[in-house]
């Protein structure tokens, strides 16, 4: 695990790179000429690959942003148990919360394309590509470069930066975002291996469909 490790270079590079991509696929006109969900998943792979250039670029290597093969098959396994573990405590509050008329459902609202197949698009990329794009910058390179400053430090940066770019589509107050940026930060830090946090963001956002899905 490279928290700590990441370089100023390669976090105002990675950054750069996410922008640019999706500064220039606007440009072009992709929007217009394909569904927002193409659009999307497009997006979001060449950012993933931009930021892992960047990271093999200016870093050691992958293993600085806690993504070593030799930690694959246990940062997996992580992932699943940290999403067992938490997913049972989410059930039991929304049990829980259900005594006082609240409908735990109404956290995870999705506004879904019109179309089958946009939609299919639109949870692929969900529950695949973007946790791989925003694990490789939130966690991977924003939270390793800013935990040299302590752990404390870089969940609260990285969470904040994670939650507002998330704000315009989770509402006024992104809790589960915030929420999710603090797990994934905690998990990371725990088990020295950014698969974990990928593993549960994935499990998650699959979660979120699934709920979103039964409204």
């Amino acid at each position: 695990m490279g928290t700590g490790k990441v370089r100023l270079t390669t976090l105002l590079a990675s950054i750069a790179a996410v922008v640019l991509v999706d500064i220039t696929v606007s440009s072009l006109g992709f929007y217009s000429a394909y569904c927002y969900c193409i659009r999307l998943a497009f997006v979001r792979a060449i950012q993933a690959a931009s930021v892992m250039v960047v990271v093999l670029i200016f870093q050691k290597g992958m293993p600085d942003i806690g993504l070593a093969r030799a930690n694959m098959a246990g940062g997996i396994a992580a992932g699943i148990r940290w999403s067992v573990v938490f997913g049972g405590i989410v059930s039991f509050a929304g049990v829980a919360v259900t005594a006082f008329g609240i409908d735990i459902r109404d956290f995870f609202f999705i506004r879904f394309p019109g179309t089958f197949y946009c939609t299919a698009i639109y949870i692929a990329t969900g529950v695949v590509i973007a946790p791989v794009c925003e694990e490789l910058l939130f966690r991977g390179v924003i939270y390793g470069f800013f935990r040299r400053y302590g752990v404390k430090t870089g969940v609260v940066v990285s969470t904040v930066v994670f939650a507002l770019i998330h704000a315009g589509t989770a509402g006024a107050l992104p809790v589960v975002q915030t929420i999710g940026g603090v797990l994934f930060c905690l998990a990371y830090e725990k088990e020295k291996s950014l698969f974990t946090p990928i593993i549960i963001h994935a499990l998650g956002n699959a979660a979120i469909f699934a709920l979103a899905l039964l409204r």
